[in-house]
């Protein structure tokens, strides 16, 4: 399957290139690269990251003889090459990595709380934390190694292909679409941590079970905002590029680009109001003395996990770098 597809990289610029078989090879490498990546996180714990560290280097260096072959084609008859290739990385590898940090965060907090009471209780025993090596750490520099490439690559082979075609739009439309896929991502991440925070206290989990998850949570909420956040640079040195290039042509991507920012900015808004107003009714009930049950305020809609101080300003900042973000070059 890798074969094929080097070998298909090596012949793009050929005439009568396949390039369906070309998508289709690429579409397989990337599934055969996340199951790798999901293989690699089902082990309950490990003591190396060599294994996410080995997909990192196969990734990149996937996408580096890619993007140059994608360009060729785009560039020659301005097709849908560059979206379908972006949609691919986008739907079969980048956001299939988003849920991996709180799978990763609860298994091994619960494997930790194991072998702690195990390890408490009976010396010797087989559960153990010697040797724990974050995962999520290699989860987080695996995202942004692979963002980072396509940003590079893009921007290595875009400029000359369009220079060669005599047409700054072309160029234009690759940063635009490159846009897109940084917009969308951030929107995936906030859709996973708006699910998460969606409060189930009152299902039938276990207390145990249940301070797991918050903790967990905490966690991810970190891991998360770190991911948008180097999103967030990326995407503003994208849109840096366009305001530079002055183009004013009614490009494929504005109108989609103008409602992910509207999204975005919805998403952030609803997550941190409802911090506020259950933060203010905190404050208010502590003053007066009333009792948990009557100070319930929402009526109706989505409920949430009320987050402490330090959750709360990691998604204020995260909230507040958005906002400021999505309200320039809306249009």
């Amino acid at each position: 399957m890798l074969d094929t597809f080097l070998q298909l990289c090596l012949r793009h610029t050929r005439p009568e290139f396949p390039r369906q078989a070309f998508f289709a090879a690429t579409g397989q490498v990337f599934n055969a690269l996340h199951a790798y990546f999901e293989n690699a996180l089902k082990e309950t714990t490990t003591t190396s990251l060599k294994p996410l560290r080995n997909l990192k280097s196969v990734l990149c260096s996937v996408i580096d003889r890619a993007v140059p072959s994608v360009i060729f084609f785009w560039s020659i008859e301005d097709s849908e090459s560059l979206t379908l290739f972006f949609e691919q990385v986008l739907d079969r590898l980048l956001i299939p990595i988003v849920p991996a940090f709180l799978v990763v965060s609860e298994r091994d907090l619960a494997y930790l709380h194991h072998a702690d009471r195990v390890g408490s209780s009976k010396s010797g025993s087989a559960a153990s934390a010697d040797g724990y090596v974050d995962r999520r750490v290699g989860i987080l520099v695996l995202l942004q190694s692979a963002l980072a490439q396509i940003q590079s690559s893009l921007f290595l082979t875009v400029k000359p292909a369009a220079a060669n075609s005599g047409s700054a739009v072309l160029m234009a439309r690759a940063y635009g679409d490159f846009w897109v896929l940084l917009l969308s991502l951030i929107l995936a991440i906030l859709r996973h941590l708006r699910g998460i925070l969606e409060d189930d206290s009152e299902t039938s989990i276990k207390p145990r079970s249940y301070r797991i998850k918050r903790l967990a949570i905490k966690d991810t909420l970190w891991y998360l905002s770190s991911a948008v956040h180097f999103l967030f640079e990326l995407e503003n040195g994208v849109r840096c590029k366009i305001v530079q290039m002055n183009d004013d042509t009614e490009c494929r991507w504005r109108p989609r680009v103008t409602l992910l920012k509207d999204v975005i900015q919805g998403i952030s808004l609803e997550l941190v109001l409802y911090q506020d107003r259950k933060r203010a009714a905190e404050f208010t009930a502590s003053r007066n003395q009333i009792g948990t049950e009557e100070r319930e305020t929402d009526s109706g809609g989505r409920k949430y996990v009320v987050l402490d101080d330090l959750e709360y300003r990691m998604l204020l900042r995260l909230a507040e770098r958005l906002l400021l973000g999505t309200t320039e070059e809306s249009r």
